[in-house]
């Protein structure tokens, strides 16, 4: 029984959970604790079948004086930690670099033919791929890990090529991994931009978060129509808004849903009429 893989935990992984989650603690809401936890519950049930296969063929292994010999389907605990800290330092890093966006504004007004034209929310994966930089140093620190004996490759399934001393394999691991996370991430506010514009068009809100769950899942099975004046109308208002109160602006990103939106729309409309009254 040992502590280096809890060791490298604390010297890693959790101080950069931890630091992420006290910044970014003021913005939180509802969605973004349902999305990372979702996210969380997801690779952790997709995660254990292929790691647990791996360690049962001898592929990798953890020597027993390196973890707690606590095992989930053959795989140490902190092994499974490893997957939910690295979800959620992603998730923290997406939120906090979408915080801004206006999901809605983004959707594609038509659409076929997405290979062309992703539409805006393609942006936010383009956005949110540059936050994947912080893989530069996982690399490292995991090099520092293995020869610290955390956690082996069997030669044998190694390709023997190396890039800055380190395994190709275990290069190629965390940007694939966090690519991955990070898709996931944007098909999950992709569904919620869908949501709520269905809401923008009806006027209904969601009153319980069943009811929110249920609109989500509505607009993934039976995607709504976009209508191009609907989102034009958006973009206008929050240009204006961006362009006249950005401090109005980044405020409204405290609210979530259809109540920015609403509040969006009240903001854009004031100050409307204040230009109107300052020239005449």
């Amino acid at each position: 029984m040992g502590a280096q893989y809890l060791s490298f935990h604390c010297t890693y992984t959790i101080p950069v959970a931890a630091l992420l989650t006290i910044f970014y603690y003021p913005f939180f809401t509802r969605r973004d604790i349902c999305k990372i936890t979702f996210l969380d519950i997801l690779v952790v049930t997709a995660t254990i079948p292929w790691d647990s296969n791996l360690i049962r063929h001898g592929i990798w292994s953890y020597p027993p004086d390196a973890t707690f010999n606590r095992s989930l389907y053959n795989i140490p605990l902190e092994e499974v930690a490893f997957f939910v800290l690295q979800t959620s330092i992603t998730g923290l890093m997406y939120c906090t670099c979408s915080k801004v966006l206006v999901l809605p504004m983004y959707l594609p007004v038509r659409p076929v033919r997405r290979t062309r034209n992703l539409g805006g929310l393609g942006l936010v994966g383009l956005f949110a791929i540059g936050m994947i930089c912080f893989d530069a140093g996982l690399p490292v620190h995991h090099r520092s890990a293995m020869a610290a004996g955390v956690w082996l490759i069997a030669p044998a399934m190694q390709l023997g090529v190396h890039v800055v001393a380190l395994e190709i394999e275990e290069m190629l691991f965390f940007p694939v991994t966090n690519v991955m996370i990070v898709f996931g991430l944007i098909g999950f506010d992709y569904a919620c931009a869908m949501a709520e514009y269905t809401t923008i068009c009806t006027g209904v809100a969601p009153g319980t978060t069943r009811d929110a769950v249920k609109d989500v899942l509505q607009a993934m099975i039976h995607p709504p129509a976009i209508q191009a004046s609907v989102i034009t109308n958006l973009q206008q208002a929050v240009a204006r808004l961006h362009e006249k109160s950005q401090s109005m602006f980044v405020g409204s990103a405290l609210f979530q849903g259809s109540v920015r939106v609403d509040l969006i729309y009240v903001y854009s409309f004031c100050r409307v009429i204040d230009d109107l009254i300052d020239d005449a």
